[in-house]
């Protein structure tokens, strides 16, 4: 058997993840300084944030990685199996097909990094922000029809 896979080792390669920003809140009552001058001119914790730092999570949003990766590691799986005829206790006993074909990358870990699959790296930075774009703008779909 002879298997194609999309990239191979040393490939540079733009990825995609998901990433969650998050955002600093002033305080309405201290305006962000997270102290209060009371009426005899003493510096006091701010009572409604307890001078701590205030941030919103952003919801999650497609991005394309600042940098070139490289490409250490393809593993491709091939499952092609008839299964074994009277059990149905098991699910792998049943009748498996399947392909699967993922990568590590050098700069995210070789071996226990992290798993990067075919549809989250592209060539160019280009094609990978059209992706992004596509799937913010179904993300945005759905949060629009959740409500």
């Amino acid at each position: 058997m002879k298997v194609k896979t999309k990239y191979s080792c040393g490939d540079k390669v733009y990825c995609i993840e998901s990433k969650q920003e998050q955002r600093d809140i002033k305080c309405a009552f201290c305006g962000g300084k997270r102290r209060i001058i009371d009426a005899n001119h003493v510096s006091r914790i701010c009572p409604e944030c307890y001078g701590r730092p205030q941030t919103e999570f952003l919801p999650l949003k497609y991005m394309v990685g600042k940098h070139k990766l490289t490409v250490g590691l393809v593993r491709y799986e091939y499952r092609s199996s008839n299964g074994i005829s009277g059990e149905e206790v098991f699910d792998n006993y049943k009748a498996q097909e399947g392909v699967k074909e993922v990568y590590m990358l050098v700069e995210t870990g070789i071996g226990s990094g992290r798993v990067w699959g075919v549809g989250t790296l592209f060539n160019t930075i280009e094609e990978a922000q059209a992706e992004c774009d596509i799937l913010n703008r179904q993300k945005q779909n759905e949060n629009l029809s959740e409500m």
